[in-house]
């Protein structure tokens, strides 16, 4: 998958919806009946199915074990009792996969399920949710009783939490693609163009983002072929972490170069966003921290009692940040020559 971004970033491809069209949905097939999978995969690979991710709800975000939709066993069906928000293209899709609560007195982690839902049974409702720069692309959906099928799930009931980080642990790499900053890229430097006197350290910043961009292709193709010595998870929130910081860093360039642009504007906007949707910035850094050993000071108790923190172990992430360097070095001279053009 990250040569394919790579490559669709450097041909000026549109990119695919990763919910709608990716291998990456909904998890790698682990927990799939053979007869989901005939059902499900054609219909996905061809684009008849249109599916939205249900995951957070008003108070359930970055901390989304604590979701509370009801799915209430009757028979060979849930009903779905509860809302969710924040649902990107609810509008447009046909179905969703979502987490529901099937055990009311669990908390966290436990007693969920990982359902597949139609998005036409009687009882849904979608609502729009405006952004700041006037789009819409997301939505909160209530279910009102609405029966689904028990089959229709991936997973064991009161496992959904298994299968929800699984999916997570892919999703969340492929959030800001390569191929989505290179497009931002452009159109930041089409700014730059028109610009009658483009500022020099303007050009200076486009120039090291170009160079960090390539240094985020390097690190995706290494984590692809696991050299990066991270596991899933917190190589994806490393990925979803510099990749929409960078994505933030570049529209904030674009609107430097065209303050007056209706697109740069709006683009800027949306890109407010990038470092809370699929986590935010700060949760990502805790799992990263706590992927290499680090604890926080006084947090860890034993009766009472301070426990030291444990030795860290951060050659997985001096690893990456060798590759990284290694890569950033070596497209400094291409950096320096898109100045110079």
């Amino acid at each position: 998958m990250a040569v394919f971004r790579e490559r669709i970033g450097h041909a000026r491809c549109a990119n695919p919806d990763e919910f709608r069209r990716s291998d990456d949905w909904p998890t790698d097939h682990r927990g799939w009946y053979a007869a989901q999978k005939a059902h499900y995969l054609p219909a996905i690979l061809n684009g008849e199915h249109e599916w939205c991710q249900g995951f957070s709800e008003p108070q359930a975000g970055s901390d989304l074990s604590a979701l509370s939709l009801k799915a209430e066993r009757d028979g060979d069906d849930f009903i779905l009792t509860g809302s969710k928000i924040w649902t990107s293209f609810a509008q447009q899709a046909t179905h969703m996969f979502l987490l529901a609560r099937c055990e009311p007195e669990t908390h966290g982690g436990k007693g969920l399920v990982f359902l597949l839902v139609e998005m036409d049974r009687p009882g849904i409702e979608v609502r729009p949710i405006r952004f700041i720069d006037g789009e819409y692309e997301t939505n909160e959906v209530f279910f009102n009783g609405v029966r689904t099928p028990t089959a229709d799930r991936i997973g064991e009931i009161g496992g959904g939490w298994k299968t929800a980080k699984q999916l997570m642990a892919i999703a969340r790499g492929n959030n800001t693609t390569t191929g989505l900053l290179r497009r931002a890229m452009r159109a930041a430097r089409r700014g730059t163009a028109a610009a009658s006197l483009p500022s020099p350290s303007l050009q200076m910043r486009l120039a090291e983002l170009d160079m960090r961009i390539d240094t985020l292709e390097a690190l995706d193709a290494c984590t692809d072929n696991g050299l990066t010595g991270l596991d899933m998870a917190p190589a994806a929130s490393q990925l979803k972490l510099l990749a929409t910081e960078m994505h933030q860093a570049i529209t904030e360039a674009g609107l430097e170069a065209a303050p007056n642009s209706d697109f740069a504007q709006a683009k800027y906007l949306a890109t407010r966003a990038a470092t809370i949707y699929s986590g935010t910035s700060e949760v990502h850094r805790n799992i990263l921290a706590k992927a290499i050993g680090c604890t926080l000071a006084g947090a860890a108790q034993s009766n009472g009692r301070p426990v030291a923190p444990q030795k860290m172990n951060s050659a997985p992430l001096i690893n990456t940040l060798r590759v990284s360097a290694t890569w950033k070095k070596s497209a400094i001279s291409s950096g320096r020559d898109s100045i110079s053009r």
